[in-house]
């Protein structure tokens, strides 16, 4: 959640830093709604919910700050005036997290934490470098409301862990050959999910959905389909659209975990070896949850 440089918060009068709050919330009331978009498309009903909470949060904030720009005199205050003066870390992590095809309840989580504390840290560098009295104690109150919500954020993520989203067994990943291993029980896994998925795809004549989740199966190490777990639960209803997007989003989760371990091998490994290998396991995995994440924005079109 670092900024790169030392953000310039030369603040001089208690308007600027209102514009700056304003675009701030504006961009954050944006981006919480995109998110709990992208829960619900996802099935993670309880998290779409706490990003739809969290936009009406920002958004009654916006209306309290510009109820006390009127209070003060400065009624007019437009958060696009300043919006270039927030460091671009804000800017980049949301782009990171809305682009990626890893987008995990947990992921997501973990990146709103992240700007929530960015944006405590961006009020208190204004807060120490403000000249009036005003000023600073306006940017210190935002800056509390902002580690509040970075709090409330953090509980749902660890909810988010809890579920068994990020695998965190202890595998240290010393040479290839471990990498090897770990890799085929990953793809096993995928394969013992996507096989019988495949088939419920097929049963409800998403014919096309079907063909291309059997085409995301990699080898591992040689295996016969009738002998697979079948490591899923079939949705309650699984005709129509709905249907169709609840299998898609289950067929997602051993990818999603098969690419979180993966990332941690290329940032954890000492091994340069590893790392590259797992980095290029990493981009075709990516590549089949980009894959997915088409065909489900796909069934959630209408007309689709």
């Amino acid at each position: 959640m670092d900024f790169a440089a030392h953000p310039s918060t030369h603040v001089r009068s208690l308007a600027e830093l209102l514009s700056i709050a304003l675009a701030i919330e504006t961009e954050a009331v944006r981006r919480y709604r995109e998110l709990a978009a992208a829960m619900a498309r996802r099935g993670e009903a309880e998290t779409s919910a706490v990003f739809a909470d969290m936009a009406l949060e920002e958004d009654g904030h916006i209306r309290a700050i510009q109820k006390l720009a009127a209070q003060v005199g400065c009624p007019a205050i437009q958060p696009e005036t300043h919006a270039w003066r927030l460091p671009p870390e804000f800017a980049e992590s949301w782009d990171r997290v809305a682009g990626s095809a890893l987008l995990t309840a947990y992921r997501a989580l973990a990146i709103a934490v992240d700007n929530e504390q960015r944006a405590f840290s961006f009020y208190t560098f204004i807060a120490a470098e403000a000249e009036d009295a005003e000023t600073i104690r306006f940017a210190e109150v935002l800056a509390q409301e902002e580690l509040n919500h970075a709090a409330l954020l953090r509980k749902w993520r660890r909810a988010a862990y809890r579920r068994g989203e990020v695998d965190s067994l202890p595998v240290e990943v010393t040479s290839p050959g471990v990498l090897d291993q770990l890799i085929a029980g990953y793809e096993q896994k995928a394969a013992g999910s996507l096989i019988p998925i495949s088939h419920q795809l097929t049963e409800i004549g998403a014919i096309e959905a079907a063909a291309v989740l059997r085409g995301l199966i990699r080898p591992a190490g040689g295996y016969a389909e009738p002998s697979l777990p079948v490591n899923i639960a079939p949705p309650e209803n699984v005709a129509g659209d709905a249907g169709r997007i609840a299998l898609l989003n289950a067929a997602q989760k051993p990818l999603e975990q098969m690419a979180e371990r993966l990332e941690r091998a290329v940032l954890e490994s000492a091994s340069e070896e590893v790392r590259i290998k797992a980095a290029n396991h990493l981009a075709d995995v990516l590549q089949r949850l980009a894959s997915l994440r088409r065909l489900i924005d796909d069934a959630s079109t209408p007309g689709t």
